[in-house]
């Protein structure tokens, strides 16, 4: 059952190895949650998401900035 309120993050599960939008849109995430948190792990975390999430805009030839509110 599909809800209005209640977001269904397993849409976004990898489904095989190869998944490239799945993998950008998971860095976005990624480097959103840790952003805002303080810590060196945190910091760390968001650094390597930045890196992953240009890797995979490369292969995805998507224009989706980090900062962006996906919904």
């Amino acid at each position: 059952m599909i809800s209005t309120t209640e977001p269904d993050w397993s849409r976004e599960k990898l489904r095989q190895f190869w998944d490239p939008s799945r993998k950008l849109l998971g860095a976005i995430r990624r480097y959103q949650k840790h952003k805002s948190s303080c810590g060196i792990v945190s910091v760390l975390i968001s650094k390597v998401a930045v890196i992953q999430h240009r890797f995979w805009s490369v292969i995805t030839s998507a224009d989706i900035p980090l900062t962006s509110n996906i919904g």
